[in-house]
């Protein structure tokens, strides 16, 4: 549905954020990179993006890189109980 998402509307941050968290899970790192990149490109107050891809950097090692993303995202959706 995201991809599908995408063709209609290629400005969907939120969509992209789809694709980066899909890929994570399928170990597709650049891909996910990527897409999460391209998402915070297009949306980048899109809370969920952030902290999605905080995630995918945490299980690369990128621990610093990770806690500016969920510090970020933090910022734009504080009362948020997963962020």
């Amino acid at each position: 549905f995201a991809e599908r998402a995408i063709s209609i509307d290629p400005s969907l941050g939120e969509a992209f954020a789809t694709l980066g968290f899909i890929s994570s899970l399928e170990w597709k790192w650049a891909e996910s990179e990527n897409n999460f990149k391209r998402s915070i490109e297009l949306n980048p107050n899109y809370a969920t993006s952030l902290q999605w891809y905080s995630r995918t950097l945490r299980l690369l090692g990128r621990n610093e890189e990770a806690g500016a993303m969920i510090r970020r995202a933090h910022e734009i959706d504080p009362i948020s109980p997963v962020i």
